[in-house]
């Protein structure tokens, strides 16, 4: 192998570790959650449909839920609302605010009428998250009006 060759491969090496640092991911790589990540996404889906049932949601209709994004960057937030309507969700006006430090960030939901199961539920929250890490925003939790 070239020196050349060489040097590339431990920049590349060295970019993957501080990857996770700067919200970026490794060239080609997919991104992954944490077994931790899953199991806490999980318990967060499982308290909103509680919650849903407790407020006397029917969970065997459908809901317009609307999956929650924010970022600090606006081109990044607008990829995922593209990708985001490229799998088949409504994408909500984006819209920005200042945070306590008074910095800007954006923030919009991708919107899909879902019948509440779990199933449902963990298959478009894992996707979304996904797709959330893909591009360095924060996928927010999700969240519906209740129908009887």
């Amino acid at each position: 192998m070239s020196k050349k060759g060489s040097i590339f491969i431990i920049f590349a090496q060295i970019l993957s570790l501080f990857a996770p640092l700067s919200g970026m991911t490794a060239p080609n790589k997919v991104p992954t959650e944490t077994k931790g990540e899953r199991t806490i996404r999980m318990q967060k889906d499982r308290e909103v449909l509680k919650s849903l049932v407790d407020a006397g949601s029917n969970l065997k209709k459908s809901h317009v839920i609307e999956f929650h994004f924010v970022g600090y960057e606006k081109a990044k937030i607008t990829a995922v609302a593209e990708e985001g309507k490229k799998m088949g969700y409504r994408v909500s006006k984006i819209d920005s605010l200042n945070d306590e430090k008074n910095w800007k960030y954006w923030y919009f939901d991708l919107i899909q009428s879902v019948i509440p199961s779990e199933k449902s539920i963990f298959s478009h929250t894992e996707a979304l998250t996904l797709l959330a890490k893909k591009h360095a925003v924060e996928f927010d939790g999700w969240g519906c009006l209740i129908v009887k």
